[in-house]
């Protein structure tokens, strides 16, 4: 193809436009990118201005070139087109310290592989967060689980220790209460926690506990104690035990748990005084069976006058001993007694008996000698001869004074004249009530009259 001078400048001149138009379309796409991306293309920045700088030279020096080749007196676009020139200069020698950095920014492939890999990783850490969250509400259930068991133990704990008599404490180091539960009524409602012993107790009873749980601390052996405290009703008596609170092989204070045995106490007292009482009354009994055997024994014929007679009394003696265990010795009611020796014969119906008495309670000392006199009397009784014989008994009382009277109508006996009978009726009842007695022996029967003091008849 053979082409004219003027075609191929009409060529050139098209070619300069094209370019021209490219310069300047690509210019401004790369203005546009810069002005819509800053702040967003991070490290890629200074190499987009670089490039985009260089774009804009290269774009000068064409239009500088195509407006002196076209535009007459234009020689001044020589100018820009050699700054524009030297603007491309720098940009390529300043472009070559980004290529390291470049060649490190990772490529599509590599930045789909990563994106890959941090969606396995996000469905791994799904997976962990899941499973971390079955722990964790596992955990939860097993922390609820325990505290529901630990809420039950505590109270059992209450209601093992609720209403009843022992109280558990808990002391630091430095014997400070730390915690106090079912405490003792001798505290009288105040809180102890956070208070020392002196305090709240006396100060020889914190004194003395202070050296026991001391020890325990220092030995770390447990130590069992008893105090007493004075409380509104009296001294209440604790008896406990002291147990070490160790932690990481330290004793860190103590924990003690006291019962109060106030009742136990008194009722220890109270032994003591029933023995020492019983110890007495033995004594006392001993010593009148004694002298029922000596004076039993006073004109006795033989074994066989001495034994019936004394057997009788002892078992007087042991009937009415029955009646006042059965009221608790607090004393034997009259016709009881009377009623009770009426009946300890042969029968029941060997003699007849009226007996006008009241009720009337009588001191245990005078209900073992009336018991001894009531025997002697029906045993007189029981031995007169003839018909059955009638007895008559009565008592009358004044305010200070008191008259019991027995009548036995029949025929005489021997029984109240001498010995034991005689000595027990004139003698000792009466010095028992603090008063006198009569004693008629005679043909028409035995009649006994006894006059003392009510004062002497009253129980304690």
């Amino acid at each position: 193809m053979n082409l004219t001078s003027e075609s191929l400048a009409a060529l050139h001149d098209i070619v300069d436009i094209l370019t021209l138009a490219s310069s300047i379309s690509v210019a401004s796409a790369v203005g546009w990118y810069l002005v819509a991306m800053r702040g967003r293309v991070g490290g890629l920045a200074g190499a987009t201005a670089l490039f985009a700088g260089f774009v804009l030279a290269l774009s000068a020096t064409r239009i500088a070139a195509f407006v002196v080749a076209r535009v007459p007196g234009a020689e001044s676009a020589y100018i820009v087109e050699a700054f524009a020139a030297g603007v491309a200069v720098v940009v390529a020698v300043a472009v070559w310290p980004l290529v390291p950095r470049l060649l490190s920014m990772p490529t599509r492939c590599e930045l789909v592989e990563a994106n890959r890999r941090l969606a396995e990783e996000e469905v791994a850490r799904r997976s962990l967060v899941a499973e971390l969250r079955g722990l964790n509400e596992d955990l939860e259930r097993r922390v609820a689980e325990r505290t529901r068991e630990l809420d039950r133990e505590r109270r059992r704990f209450e209601i093992g220790l609720a209403g009843s008599n022992i109280a558990v404490a808990a002391q630091d180091r430095d014997l400070r209460y730390t915690w106090m539960y079912n405490a003792p009524a001798t505290l009288k409602g105040v809180d102890p926690v956070g208070k020392m012993p002196e305090e709240i107790l006396p100060s020889s009873t914190a004194a003395a506990q202070a050296t026991v749980k001391n020890r325990v601390m220092e030995t770390g052996v447990a130590e069992r104690f008893e105090v007493e405290l004075p409380s509104a009703t009296g001294i209440t008596w604790y008896e406990g035990r002291v147990e070490p609170l160790i932690e990481d092989g330290e004793a860190v204070g103590v924990m003690t748990m006291s019962v109060d045995i106030t009742r136990h106490k008194d009722h220890e007292r109270e032994m003591r005084d029933v023995l020492r009482e019983l110890t007495h009354r033995s004594k006392n009994l001993l010593a009148v069976v004694q002298g029922i055997a000596r004076q039993s024994a006073l004109g006795a014929a033989g074994e066989a006058g001495f034994l019936p007679a004394f057997n009788g009394r002892l078992q007087a003696l042991s009937r009415v001993h029955e009646i006042l265990v059965e009221e608790e010795w607090r004393g034997v009611e009259l016709r009881t007694l009377i009623e009770r020796e009426r009946t300890a014969g042969v029968s029941a119906d060997d003699v007849d008996v009226e007996f006008d008495v009241p009720n009337r309670l009588v001191s245990p000392e005078v209900a073992q000698n009336l018991a001894l006199a009531l025997h002697e009397l029906f045993v007189d009784a029981r031995t007169s001869t003839g018909s059955r014989p009638m007895i008559e008994v009565g008592w009358q009382e004044t305010e200070n004074r008191f008259v019991f009277s027995w009548e036995r109508r029949g025929a005489p006996t021997q029984a109240l004249t001498s010995g034991f009978a005689r000595l027990l009726l004139q003698r000792h009842l009466p010095r028992a009530v603090d008063g006198t007695a009569e004693l008629t022996v005679d043909d028409a029967g035995s009649r006994y009259r006894l006059e003392g003091a009510t004062a002497a008849l009253r129980t304690v």
